[in-house]
């Protein structure tokens, strides 16, 4: 399948074969706003996969990524309000873009995704030059959802991670999706894990699920 990035993006695998990966255009580092890229990497032995943006649960931009069962993968934008399930919401312009899908011989989900508006999220909010930008993560081992709801429901996870991403690292030359034909790489820059919140997930899914264009 697709390379995973270039070396200017930074990355994060906090579990076998879990992967994240993030860059930030040269321009919108520069105007402190536009677009960022995601790509969210798991092996089809789990259920779901989940990355978001902010330091805690509460708050958090979060996006999770399952198997639509039909070759495709669904992303879904949720806003996490605490401990219980995240609520859906559609105010985060997100968009699922080449390269994405279960590959790799249907053992890989893989998602590329371009946030346009993730730099203004309550407590979940991006300074897209920052060092040391908050990150949680969570994951779920189990039968693939196989769906393309908005509003499929997804099991309490297996395990969470806290990290941050140096954005000031991850920038990109172009503003356009880095993770298709890229060289192999993304530098591994995600910081130990802080305490904090758990990162607990379950719930309704809603927002992206489109053909890989």
């Amino acid at each position: 399948y697709s390379a995973l990035g270039t070396a200017a993006t930074v990355s994060r695998c906090p579990a076998d074969n879990v992967c994240y990966q993030v860059g930030v255009p040269e321009v919108s580092a520069s105007s402190g706003e536009g677009n960022i890229y995601m790509q969210l990497r798991a092996p089809t032995t789990y259920s779901w996969v989940a990355l978001g943006t902010g330091q805690q649960m509460k708050g958090a931009n979060i996006f999770v990524m399952y198997a639509d069962g039909n070759g495709n993968v669904t992303v879904s934008a949720r806003y996490g309000v605490g401990h219980q399930e995240p609520e859906h919401q559609t105010d985060t312009q997100l968009e699922l873009l080449a390269g994405s899908g279960v590959v790799d011989n249907g053992q890989t989900m893989l998602a590329n995704v371009r946030c346009s508006n993730c730099e203004s999220w309550d407590s979940g909010s991006l300074s897209l030059t920052d060092s040391s930008a908050n990150f949680i993560a969570a994951w779920k081992k189990g039968n693939a959802l196989d769906s393309s709801s908005a509003e499929a429901t997804i099991n309490y996870h297996d395990s969470h991670d806290q990290f941050t991403f140096n954005l000031a690292r991850a920038t990109i030359t172009n503003d356009e999706n880095p993770f298709v034909g890229a060289s192999e790489g993304g530098s591994d820059e995600g910081n130990t894990p802080s305490d904090g919140d758990n990162f607990g997930l379950g719930g309704a899914s809603s927002s992206v699920n489109e053909t890989p264009k």
